[in-house]
């Protein structure tokens, strides 16, 4: 791939990540991961670290049992590819939706990606919630 094809299969890992993380679907979002136990899954909340596949399964678990769906819309992204490595660094509106509605924050995202079999999976995924 091109430089400029990369970094939009970045950005599409990225919205792909976010889709599950909407949908609270588990398979989907792991197949946005690498899928050995080299990962890790960073959120904005206390206790939201979770280093390897099996800390990764746990903590999306619980975050997807919860009656809020996450998900976040990219607005500043940065994105560095070096072969079949990328970094992704942006600022995000972040969106919680459950039964009462709907509710937007400042979020971002960053993380390392790989490129495995043509496909970009995270390697490293931190979403956090800036404070004003």
């Amino acid at each position: 791939m091109t430089p400029d094809k990369d970094a939009a299969a970045v950005l599409i890992a990225a919205e792909t990540l976010s889709n599950a993380f909407d949908s609270q679907d588990l398979t989907a979002a792991l197949d946005c991961f690498a899928d050995d136990d080299e990962l890790a899954y960073v959120g904005s909340e206390p206790g939201e670290r979770a280093i390897g596949r099996l800390a990764v399964v746990a903590l999306l678990r619980d975050l997807f049992g919860r009656p809020e769906a996450y998900s976040w819309r990219l607005i500043e992204p940065a994105v560095w590819t070096r072969g079949d490595v990328a970094g992704l660094c942006s600022e995000a509106v972040g969106r919680a939706r459950s039964a009462a509605g709907s509710q937007e924050f400042a979020y971002r995202l960053t993380g390392s990606l790989e490129r495995i079999n043509d496909t970009w999976r995270w390697r490293i995924c931190h979403g956090s919630e800036p404070t004003a």
